[in-house]
């Protein structure tokens, strides 16, 4: 069963394994700081309209987001800065580039 409708906004998560996303729909993540001891932030596979906006993580990360599943569609990162991460999103083997919104 798919997990659907979450909207979390405003709130400072702490956790070991970073955010993972399987085959999910309408999630909304919106001023979010996630503080994982893992070094990937977040994991989406086989999952559509994801929004992860405004989303603020600690400084031993290496990769923000890894896209994976051929159902994986519209995934939207707004105003996140993934600059200072090795690999900012990662797409999986056949997870196409307009898969991921980046503005």
């Amino acid at each position: 069963m798919a997990i659907k409708n979450i909207n979390i906004e405003n709130a400072i998560i702490e956790c070991n394994k970073g955010l993972l996303c399987v085959e999910a729909q309408n999630i909304n993540l919106k001023n979010i700081t996630l503080l994982t001891q893992d070094k990937t932030i977040g994991q989406i596979q086989n999952s559509q309209n994801v929004t992860l906006e405004n989303i603020k993580y600690g400084n031993n990360a290496d990769t923000f987001l890894k896209v994976q599943g051929t159902r994986s569609k519209a995934i939207r990162l707004l105003n996140t800065d993934i600059k200072n991460v090795k690999n900012g999103v990662v797409l999986g083997e056949k997870v196409g580039g307009a898969v991921v919104l980046r503005k």
